[in-house]
């Protein structure tokens, strides 16, 4: 069975959505960078991040959570990955490859967005906290990065 086609993203995501992730020298959170006069220019996630993944699951799949087929879909900028969310709890996205395999998710903690990899929340390698971006656009793009350096 082929996957549903790809529709595009509310608008709220589609007006953040990055071209491409831009890179830092220094450790920063993963949330939007601005030019010097103040103009946000998209999610930076730092080029010398260490991620590592929380010892405990802290986050249920979303295929575990009864939500039924997703509302939304969309494909990342540069990437063959398609995001899902669902009107029903807007506070969780899926992260899936064409062929409609779950890659991992992204859900608000409360204290910000958190990237989920096998439900284990993706954290600083060094001290340990986790990393929470300010937005979906953002926490999708750390856990990007955290895919790449685990070689997923």
């Amino acid at each position: 069975m082929l996957a549903p086609p790809v529709r595009s993203a509310p608008t709220a995501l589609r007006s953040a959505a990055p071209t491409s992730v831009q890179l830092v020298q220094q450790p920063a959170l993963a949330g939007p960078a601005s030019d010097p006069e103040g103009v946000e220019k998209g999610p930076v996630v730092p080029e010398q991040l260490r991620l590592a993944l929380a010892a405990e699951r802290s986050s249920v799949s979303p295929l575990a959570r009864g939500l039924g087929a997703p509302s939304e879909s969309w494909k990342l900028p540069d990437s063959d990955l398609v995001v899902e969310g669902w009107a029903g709890d807007p506070s969780l996205f899926a992260v899936r490859r064409p062929d409609r395999r779950l890659v991992d998710w992204v859900a608000d903690t409360g204290d910000g967005w958190g990237s989920y990899i096998d439900g284990h929340l993706v954290i600083d390698a060094v001290d340990g906290d986790p990393w929470l971006s300010r937005d979906a656009q953002h926490a999708v793009s750390l856990l990007r990065a955290a895919l790449d350096q685990q070689g997923a």
